[in-house]
């Protein structure tokens, strides 16, 4: 009963992170089969029939077919792929490179828990029901 729990967990975790690039795996084998058998299709037509004089167009439109699915599925994966913002780029500069953006006074405007940082104490939520409560 673990072990299938385990499994359906890893299989959803799996599915939720790497979804995208599942789905457009599968569309692109799906575009290559589908592709292979239109050409193998004609390939058998043109040797019954004789008439060869196509023959060379069709594998240059196979190939040609092939490189544009895998150009938009690699387009596709690296749009999918980029998540990071514009600030975790520049998280990723080396450290003498900071830009005039990332100024340490801009970060602290910017940081809405700048103050709580600053505070000795932190109310607990005890403190803040006995706060509320009316003296008796």
């Amino acid at each position: 009963m673990i072990n299938q729990l385990l499994r359906l967990s890893f299989i959803a975790y799996v599915w939720k992170r790497y979804k995208k690039l599942i789905v457009s795996t599968v569309l692109l084998l799906l575009c290559f089969w589908i592709v292979a058998l239109l050409h193998q299709d004609y390939s058998h037509y043109a040797q019954l029939n004789d008439d060869k004089k196509y023959l060379g167009i069709s594998f240059l439109l196979k190939w040609l077919s092939y490189g544009v699915a895998l150009a938009v599925y690699v387009y596709f994966n690296r749009l999918a792929g980029n998540t990071t913002t514009k600030s975790g780029q520049q998280d990723l500069l080396p450290q003498g490179h900071e830009t005039e953006k990332n100024t340490p006074s801009d970060h602290q405007e910017a940081d809405p828990f700048e103050h709580l940082r600053h505070k000795k104490q932190l109310k607990s939520k005890a403190d803040q029901l006995i706060d509320k409560k009316p003296p008796s």
